[in-house]
């Protein structure tokens, strides 16, 4: 038998083709480059990229994409996803039947990687990415963060429950008593680009495309890794975990639009979300976003005071408290297995939010407490 047939081919890539990836793969630092230059002027980068040029290419893309009744991120990651696998099952037995070398196979596979991962970034960072380098909406807005005041934190607490428990009372209830939308998840997706308009007025900065949101597919997936939703930059898009209770569906819908207006760090989407649901003139929207700010501020006290947590957490009427029981019997994750995949998923979310640079990763979206004092101490002025 000759050696070709009992020696596996060490050819691989050719030379064109790696030269092809350098070129491409030379887009990651240029797309770094950009992200750094963005961070170290921020007031440039908001009037020429959150203020211009981002919200004209968001625009454009959501040209065509807003026109067809699915989610076209999720199709391309489908279909993505499916190819990659052929992809590598075909490699796997070409490996395995000696045709080619399992580290020519990785060295081919690193190098296409590398041709699609440069452009990917590139685009990202220009078509939204630079969004987390625009000045603190807290800057913007003009608001005042600074440490709390003694007892600020309590009487956020206690206003954040009085307001969920007199909206409650007048919102309808499913079978089991817990709290749904009277008219179903996608009159909320509809009602969005109204709403954003309405928040325009007192916060111009603001303003930008018409959010395009999608309840997609994978929706038990995205609740079995813990997600409520993903904005996708590259379709600009909005996915809303469409599995999620009612009670945490507005606000997670307000969040992702948030993303799609420009605001890219977690705490300021969250604090966006609820001034949309406050805004939104809808009982039922406003009382998700107070839920949703009651919940972080209950966190942050129980740190601070738990006797005193307890106490207001005490003042929620039954059918709040039943709500959010509800709510947290859906996030629990139940078996190990679970717990393990919910991990993971966390894992990554933290991983990005990070090389973004959010320093304090998945703990950034309960930094959203600092703005809602922020927010009261306005409000308090003469």
């Amino acid at each position: 038998m000759s050696a070709s047939r009992t020696r596996p081919a060490q050819h691989g890539a050719n030379r064109s083709t790696r030269r092809r990836a350098l070129l491409l793969g030379s887009l990651l630092p240029v797309g770094w480059i950009l992200q750094l230059v963005a961070s170290l002027t921020p007031s440039w980068t908001e009037i020429w990229f959150s203020r211009g040029l981002g919200p004209l290419l968001q625009s454009l893309i959501g040209i065509p994409i807003g026109l067809l009744p699915f989610s076209v991120a999720e199709l391309l990651l489908i279909s993505l996803t499916g190819y990659l696998a052929l992809r590598a099952a075909r490699c796997a037995w070409r490996c395995c039947t000696r045709e080619i070398a399992w580290s020519v196979a990785l060295r081919d596979a690193g190098w296409m990687a590398l041709s699609v991962a440069g452009p990917l970034y590139l685009y990202f960072v220009l078509a939204w990415g630079l969004n987390y380098a625009r000045p603190y909406f807290a800057v913007n807005a003009g608001l005042d963060t600074g440490p709390p005041r003694a007892g600020e934190l309590e009487e956020l607490v206690l206003r954040l429950a009085e307001r969920a428990n007199a909206l409650r009372s007048q919102l309808e209830e499913d079978e089991r008593g817990v709290f749904r939308f009277s008219e179903g998840k996608a009159s909320v997706l509809a009602s969005l680009p109204a709403v954003y308009d309405r928040l325009e007025v007192p916060y111009p900065f603001l303003s930008g495309p018409r959010p395009i949101s999608r309840r997609p597919w994978i929706s038990p997936l995205l609740t079995l890794v813990g997600i409520s939703g993903i904005f996708s930059p590259f379709t600009g898009e909005s996915h809303v975990n469409g599995t999620l209770p009612d009670l945490s569906f507005g606000f997670a819908a307000c969040h992702e639009a948030a993303h799609r207006r420009g605001i890219a760090r977690e705490d300021e989407a969250n604090f966006v979300a609820y001034l949309a649901c406050r805004e939104a003139d809808s009982p039922e929207l406003e009382y998700s976003g107070t839920v949703a700010a009651l919940n972080y501020a209950l966190r942050d006290l129980f740190r601070e005071n738990p006797v005193r947590a307890n106490e207001l957490m005490d003042t929620l009427s039954e059918a709040v408290g039943t709500d959010r029981t509800d709510l947290h019997r859906f996030w629990a994750p139940g078996s190990a297995t679970r717990k393990v995949i919910r991990h993971v998923g966390e894992v990554t979310n933290e991983v990005y939010l990070k090389s973004q640079r959010q320093a304090a990763g998945t703990a950034s979206y309960g930094h959203v407490v600092r703005l809602l004092l922020a927010q009261a101490r306005e409000e308090e002025r003469p």
